[in-house]
């Protein structure tokens, strides 16, 4: 584990790697996540143990279905998914 400072220092040299490497590149963006997105089960002890949570691609898709029945609702610009502490907040663009 690093702190958040190293591991910005290492997004940085991976965007200028990248665009000191591909000439045809001119915009890199490296996301930096504070908090694990993985998490070990419940009462387990073994790392290797990950709790995995619904694709987003299940999710957009069950978004879009419960929505597409609300006539008022004429289009989806974005969905967002953010998985946090083994929970789901679901971000809808209307």
């Amino acid at each position: 584990m690093m702190s958040i400072s190293a591991a910005h220092q290492v997004a940085e040299r991976v965007r200028l790697g990248i665009l000191e490497k591909l000439p045809a590149v001119n915009e890199v963006l490296v996301h930096v996540d504070a908090e694990d997105d993985f998490f070990e089960a419940e009462g387990t002890e073994d790392p290797q143990k990950i709790v995995l949570m619904r694709p987003q691609s299940e999710i957009e898709n069950d978004v879009k279905k419960a929505l597409s029945v609300i006539p008022e609702i004429e289009g989806i610009t974005h969905i967002y998914c953010h998985y946090l502490n083994q929970e789901l907040t679901v971000q809808v663009n209307i």
